[in-house]
């Protein structure tokens, strides 16, 4: 129930293989991710039992993974809740003393104005951030990641990260998956006059 792969090749060309081949169109890449086919083929398992709304299948997860050991709370909760129904277990082991306080937080950023997806404010208060960070002596190209749902805010953050820290630790969380740091900074973005990818 993570984040699903981006699929680059268009569907027109996505179907021509498949006709090619004989692939029903629901195994093409953009209508399902590997993890999707391979809870299909799999005859161990769980229904989710989210409330789904009028018209939308159930989701079958084959042999699940349930305990999570990778993310410390509140993001556990929150993708747990959002996701997967409350069905996860934090198993996340305890790492002792945590160096970088808070232990996490949120900054509230109040703007009208935005390039696209890209917001200004939002931009100079992740700058404010890591250099509170660069003045506690945190290493920003080995502890930190800056992403993003969106590229535009990335090519942003990437201006604002700049003289601070190796571009490469700024992307998309898509590009980000299956990474770890020890500080993940989440830049939101999306316009504030539309509400529609804020949603």
């Amino acid at each position: 129930m993570q984040v699903e792969p981006i699929v680059l090749l268009p569907w027109t060309a996505q179907r021509a293989l498949g006709d090619e081949f004989g692939v029903a169109p629901e195994w093409a890449p953009s209508r399902a991710s590997v993890q999707r086919l391979a809870d299909r083929t799999n005859r161990y398992g769980t229904w989710l039992p989210a409330e789904l709304p009028d018209g939308q299948e159930k989701v079958w997860v084959g042999s699940p993974l349930r305990v999570h050991r990778r993310c410390e709370n509140p993001m556990f909760s929150v993708s747990n809740t959002i996701a997967y129904d409350g069905l996860m277990v934090h198993g996340t082991p305890e790492r002792g003393e945590y160096r970088y306080r808070p232990r996490s937080s949120w900054v509230h950023v109040t703007a009208r104005e935005a390039e696209g997806h890209w917001i200004p404010e939002e931009g100079r208060a992740l700058g404010r951030v890591l250099e509170r960070f660069v003045a506690a002596g945190v290493d920003l190209d080995r502890d930190v990641y800056v992403i993003s749902p969106f590229r535009a805010v990335v090519r942003g953050a990437r201006r604002i990260c700049r003289e601070l820290m190796d571009e490469a630790r700024v992307g998309t969380i898509h590009t980000a998956q299956g990474r770890e740091a020890d500080v993940v900074i989440l830049v939101l973005g999306s316009d504030p006059r539309g509400s529609g990818a804020r949603a």
